[in-house]
């Protein structure tokens, strides 16, 4: 992570590797959008489902923490070396859900963690461990690794699968 990083150059990743994502599936049909086996056995709206997933546990960590609440990370239930059973678990929850729904939700979930973050005073985005949740981190970290930086480690993978599609 960069660790010279300024509100300005945080939303702006933010805002870059989105529509980069978005560029990158926007020519593509929704049968190719369902198609199972991107990554796995996960198609790109199960790809873009689970960037939200993440962006929106995010985003609640961060309220939770700004009303002092304590949070149980990464969710009730899963500990952090769960993760891969809790993606699972998101998974199966959220596979069947419309396209169209994904797709705006995306957009959605961008506008709103974009406008919470713009909204965080600088002490609160990068003072390490401002919230004790970062377990001493600075919170963009936290953001950058639940927004743009994990968009772009999707969009590489999509872009992949694209490049060996007929």
């Amino acid at each position: 992570m960069n660790a010279h990083i300024d509100k300005i150059k945080l939303l702006e990743m933010m805002r870059v590797e989105h529509e980069f994502l978005r560029r990158t599936i926007a020519p593509l049909s929704t049968a190719q959008l369902i198609q199972p086996g991107v990554m796995g056995e996960w198609s790109i709206k199960d790809i873009v489902s689970h960037i939200v997933i993440w962006e929106q546990r995010f985003l609640r960590w961060v309220e939770d923490a700004a009303r002092g609440e304590s949070l149980e990370q990464p969710e009730p239930g899963y500990a952090w070396e769960d993760v891969d059973r809790l993606n699972a678990d998101d998974h199966r929850a959220n596979r069947d859900r419309p396209l169209l729904d994904v797709l705006a939700e995306f957009e959605r979930s961008h506008l709103q963690a974009y406008g919470i973050l713009a909204g965080l005073p600088d002490e609160i985005l990068f003072t390490p461990g401002y919230y004790p949740f970062t377990r001493g981190k600075a919170l963009w970290e936290y953001a950058a690794s639940s927004t743009y930086e994990h968009i772009a480690e999707h969009t590489a993978i999509i872009r992949e699968w694209r490049s060996r599609q007929p």
